[in-house]
This record gives C-alpha cells, sequence and structure tokens, in this order.
C-alpha cells in the first residue's frame, strides 16, 4: 500500500512540475532606422515685379517662383499661390515643388484695385510652413480712362486674330519712346521666338507672327505666351497676352 502510495504522488509531483514550470524567455536584438527631423522651413522666393506694374482686365500677368523643400509634403491643399485683391484671394493655384520653379499665367479680371498681391504658400511634412509675398501691383478694366500721365508706358494689345492659323497680328502701343523687347514663349517656358527688339519710338507698333521659330520650324498647335518687355528713363514695364494656335 505504502509503494503504490509513493509512486501515486511522484507521478502527481511529476505532473504538477510540468504544468507550473514557467517558459523560457526568447532574446534578440534588432537595430531600427534613424527618423528624420527637419525644423528647416520651405525657401520661398518669388521673383520680383517691375516697378509700377499694371494689368488690365483680359491682360496676362506672368508669375514664377522657386520653393526649396527637402521633405515636402505629396498633400497638394499645402503647396498653394493665391492672387490677393484687397486682401482676399481672388484666384489661386496648387502647385508642386521642383528644382526648376513654378510659373503661372494669371489673366487679370475686370476690376480695379491697386491692393494686389501674389501670396504663396508651402508646408513640409513636418508642419514646418512659409508664406511670401510678392510686390504690390495694379489691376485695371479694360475699358478705365487712365489720365496721359500716369498711363502704363506700353500696352500689348490682343492679338488678332486669336486663337489662329496661319498666322496671327501682335499689336503694342508705346506713350513715350524706349527699348523693347517682343518674345514668344511655349507652355512650358522656353523661348521660341524673338518677334522684334530695339529703341522704338511713341505710338503703335504691329508684328505678325505665321506660327514659326526663330530657325522658321513650324511650332505645334497649343498656347503660348507672347511677352513684351519695355525700358524707358526712369522705368521697366512687363506686358504679357495668351496666343493660341490651333491645327
Amino acid at each position: 500500500m505504502k509503494k503504490y502510495l509513493f509512486i501515486a504522488i511522484t507521478l502527481f509531483s511529476f505532473g504538477a512540475e510540468a504544468i507550473f514550470r514557467p517558459a523560457t524567455a526568447g532574446i534578440g536584438t534588432g537595430i531600427s532606422g534613424q527618423s528624420p527631423l527637419d525644423a528647416l522651413a520651405p525657401r520661398l522666393v518669388i521673383e520680383p515685379l517691375p516697378d509700377f506694374t499694371t494689368v488690365r482686365g483680359g491682360e496676362t500677368l506672368v508669375f514664377r517662383w522657386t520653393c526649396e523643400e527637402t521633405n515636402a509634403s505629396a498633400v497638394d491643399s499645402l503647396h498653394i499661390a493665391k492672387v490677393l485683391i484687397d486682401g482676399t484671394a481672388a484666384d489661386s493655384l496648387i502647385f508642386s515643388p521642383s528644382e526648376t520653379g513654378s510659373t503661372w499665367e494669371w489673366t487679370a479680371p475686370e476690376l480695379i484695385s491697386s491692393q494686389c498681391y501674389l501670396q504663396v504658400e508651402s508646408e513640409d511634412l513636418f508642419g514646418n510652413r512659409t508664406v511670401a509675398l510678392s510686390d504690390r501691383f495694379t489691376v485695371l478694366t479694360s475699358t478705365t480712362d487712365v489720365p496721359s500721365a500716369l498711363a502704363p508706358a506700353a500696352a500689348l494689345l490682343p492679338p488678332r486674330p486669336n486663337p489662329f492659323n496661319p498666322s496671327t497680328r501682335i499689336s503694342f502701343t508705346l506713350t513715350s519712346a524706349g527699348d523693347v523687347r517682343l518674345e514668344l514663349f511655349d507652355a512650358r517656358g522656353r523661348r521660341v521666338r524673338l518677334l522684334d527688339a530695339g529703341p522704338r519710338t511713341a505710338g503703335e507698333h504691329v508684328v505678325s507672327w505665321n506660327g514659326t521659330d526663330d530657325a522658321g520650324r513650324r511650332l505645334a498647335a497649343g498656347a503660348y505666351l507672347v511677352r513684351l518687355a519695355w525700358r524707358g528713363d526712369n522705368a521697366d514695364l512687363v506686358r504679357c497676352r495668351k496666343v493660341v494656335m490651333v491645327p
């Protein structure tokens, strides 16, 4: 009897030991990569506008800026340009930061204001935010009667016809003599044609364009930017218009 009892107690002890023995913990090592930490806000630089820049309704004003950011956010709404007129956003453009910079061909509305600015905003992945403001410019309606003393020294008239094929006429007027440069740019910002350059007298000047580049090659159908730059004794002015060549 004692023999059987000893065997039962021994088996019970072995069973209890198997049930309650703690498991051996595994041991391992690992190396995690470093998380980037960026405390620098994006660097925004807006290209200065010429002094006393004035555009009329329907005319195009070209804005250019650069945005340098190594940890740019992929959220579109964090990179935005706005035209502020009297403190209110009149128009906006979503852009993507790039090494080559950004360009906005903005068409002026039919209104009058001397309190107009371009505001560019950019925010990176870490919430660092930069806001840049351009030089002030003026917007007038296309029919505004401006006294001759205040009238801009150069005006670029709408191309006729527009859209066009095979040719169009580009006119500009000067209220005083000065050096002019009339150029054409494609949608990627590349200059494709020099239409006119040199000193010009006051008055109206007309140039024809047949849709070719400086080498005489026919360009592809699409939108092009006409840019007139005028330099006088005391000021520089730039005027832009959009022209479309159809197939």
